[in-house]
């Protein structure tokens, strides 16, 4: 049974959305806002939403939620608003140019001022709460923790894109709660052509492999504000557990037990005209060995 695909009206579009690179419009279903955002041709870019979105139901990670859909032969997804009526979502760019009024918060890339120990060091503050409906459990108890978690699906997805407007707090009246996880569409290997996929799945050299993709997956954070190197993935949960260990490891046994049947069966799912079965094929291929390298990580974190 595939996903469904909802079908936006051609009159649906009320209000553009500003932020990102990518086309996109907010509309309304009843009393419901809801963003369409529009997948680039041969990108991938929609199913790379949606099965993050379905990989972070699995492992019950707070993520906003995503649907294929199709608006005026555009095709995309949908994802509902993650911000309740009268509260705000602020994005890290504006919460760390609050830390450090020198931090340039409208710049989009190399940003080397996203450092991640200063991440860190904010969501640490103890008056952010978990997310909105998330109720936390031993070894995942703070919103450190649940952030963790996010980290740890990037390393696991091979998510390139945790920018400063990939993460964020809602703040209501009272209260300030660290957003769900969204925006995963740089992922798995989604713009590989099938002929690059092939070549990395069937290669015996080490560095052209699928392993070797795996392992040159950087992450949009910076090892300091001086030195414009980019931390990978993995680098990002290493430092990361340091603060948490044991959410590391919860949310790294939550992904161990996701049998490979289900997780194939999730890119079953998708429409074929969709992805490519070498799409399918190298998707799942990555997603096994970075779960193989994160049970590693918990290895050396216990």
């Amino acid at each position: 049974m595939y996903f469904d695909v909802i079908e936006v009206s051609e009159e649906a579009r009320v209000a553009t959305e500003p932020l990102g690179t990518k086309e996109k419009f907010w509309y309304r279903d009843n009393e419901e806002r809801v963003l369409f955002k529009i997948g680039r041709e041969n990108t991938g870019e929609d199913w790379a939403e949606k099965i993050a979105c379905e990989l972070c139901r699995l492992i019950g990670l707070p993520h906003a939620k995503y649907e294929f859909a199709v608006w005026k032969e555009n095709r995309g997804v949908v994802s509902p608003s993650i911000v309740p009526a009268n509260a705000d979502l602020v994005l890290g760019n504006v919460i760390l140019t609050a830390m450090d009024r020198t931090y340039p918060g409208n710049r989009y890339y190399r940003v080397r001022q996203h450092n991640l120990k200063n991440v860190l060091r904010f969501v640490s503050i103890r008056n952010i709460n978990l997310p909105i409906g998330f109720e936390g459990e031993t070894g995942i108890e703070t919103a450190l923790d649940v952030f963790m978690g996010y980290l740890i699906l990037d390393a696991w997805i091979a998510n390139t894109d945790r920018h400063h407007e990939n993460w964020g707090v809602i703040v209501t009246d009272s209260k300030v709660y660290l957003s769900p996880t969204f925006d995963h569409a740089s992922s798995m290997g989604r713009n590989e052509s099938d002929k690059i996929r092939r070549e990395k799945l069937q290669s015996n050299d080490e560095n052209r492999s699928t392993e070797g993709y795996a392992r040159r997956a950087k992450s949009a954070f910076y090892s300091s504000n001086t030195k414009g190197v980019k931390l990978n993935t993995f680098e990002v949960v290493k430092i990361a557990s340091s603060a948490c260990p044991m959410a590391c490891e919860t949310w790294i046994k939550r992904i161990a037990d996701i049998p490979n049947e289900m997780i194939r069966d999730q890119f079953s799912r998708i429409p074929k005209d969709r992805i490519s079965e070498l799409g399918i094929d190298f998707a799942v291929k990555l997603l096994d060995v970075n779960r193989k390298r994160l049970l590693k990580e918990v290895e050396n974190i216990t």
